[in-house]
């Protein structure tokens, strides 16, 4: 979880850098140990809906085409941002399993053309589907 700034920051506990949840939890370690447990609960949830199953897992789609849909999804998930805080982490591990069965990953490494391309894939995808196809990589 990101450190905020200001401490007495409105979405913060008075005088720390814990953000205001729902379990009233204001110590920061047990916080972010109960995010990342949600967090991964969350996957599990999503893999056993096999939400994608519909599309196929992608796996059956030529490349342009995969870039497509997988844009497509990503942006959707953005979209609904359920959470203040992992959206990404989700978002990301989510797509690194499902990239695992066309034995690809994504590269990571350019964060800042990463989050431009995922901030304008709500208005517009070309970013995010030109960041895919220049970071997709084969294992």
């Amino acid at each position: 979880m990101k450190d905020y700034d200001l401490k007495d920051n409105y979405y913060c506990y008075n005088g720390s850098i814990v953000l205001k949840n729902k379990f009233d939890i204001k110590d920061k370690k047990l916080l972010d140990s109960v995010e990342k447990d949600i967090t991964g609960s969350i996957l599990l949830l999503l893999q056993s809906k096999n939400f994608h199953k519909k599309e196929k897992y992608l796996i059956e789609y030529e490349y342009d085409e995969f870039i497509e849909k997988l844009s497509y999804f990503i942006t959707e998930l953005n979209i609904i941002h359920p959470f203040r805080e992992g959206n990404g982490r989700v978002i990301r591990e989510y797509f690194r399993i499902l990239l695992e069965r066309k034995n690809l990953f994504v590269d990571y490494s350019d964060k800042e053309k990463y989050l431009e391309a995922m901030i304008e894939s709500p208005y517009n995808m070309n970013k995010l589907k030109q960041f895919l196809n220049n970071n997709l990589k084969k294992y």
